[in-house]
């Protein structure tokens, strides 16, 4: 039994990054994209991983170990590229496991990969954090989730922030 889920946690992630190649061909799709992207799926109970609050918002050492075991198994290809980060590919085994997930999974995988798949990995980012700061922080103010997420990244302006939150319907448009 703890054999099937872990390589099911390695199918959903395989079949993530699949779908995500399939929906943005020419994205990049690196490891930050995959962190969030997981923790959108965890959001909707689809796999379940812990997460905590890093500098790029929320983190979870267990995927960046299934990432990596991904990458052993070829079922994901992982390479560095300096000056433009990681670049996530599938692998020859890409669909080894992909016969442990449920036709429910897999559409509610391609649902997350549809409403926030063409999102970028400082777009994602945002919108990961504000998410988690409404959930697990407690935070329920937009206005005070925007100031949170600026103090964490102070490169980005309040207009950026609420552009992509609002965009991505994590708050509500400004009158």
């Amino acid at each position: 039994m703890i054999e099937k889920s872990m390589f099911k946690k390695l199918a959903i992630i395989s079949f993530l990054v699949k779908k995500l190649h399939e929906r943005c061909p020419s994205k990049q799709i690196g490891k930050t994209i995959v962190q969030k992207m997981v923790y959108l799926l965890s959001r909707e109970k689809i796999v379940d991983y812990s997460y905590s609050m890093y500098h790029y918002g929320p983190y979870s050492t267990e995927v960046d170990s299934d990432l990596n075991l991904c990458k052993a198994l070829d079922m994901l290809r992982v390479s560095w590229v300096e000056n433009k980060g990681y670049f996530i590919g599938l692998g020859d085994d890409n669909e080894k496991y992909e016969g442990l997930l449920e036709e429910e999974e897999k559409e509610k995988i391609e649902k997350i990969v549809d409403k926030y798949g063409v999102y970028d990995a400082k777009e994602i980012s945002i919108i990961a954090t504000a998410l988690f700061l409404k959930e697990i922080a407690e935070i329920p103010s937009d206005d005070e989730i925007v100031k949170i997420i600026i103090s964490m990244k102070p490169e980005y302006d309040e207009k950026y922030v609420r552009k992509i939150l609002e965009k991505s319907n994590i708050i509500p448009q400004k009158q």
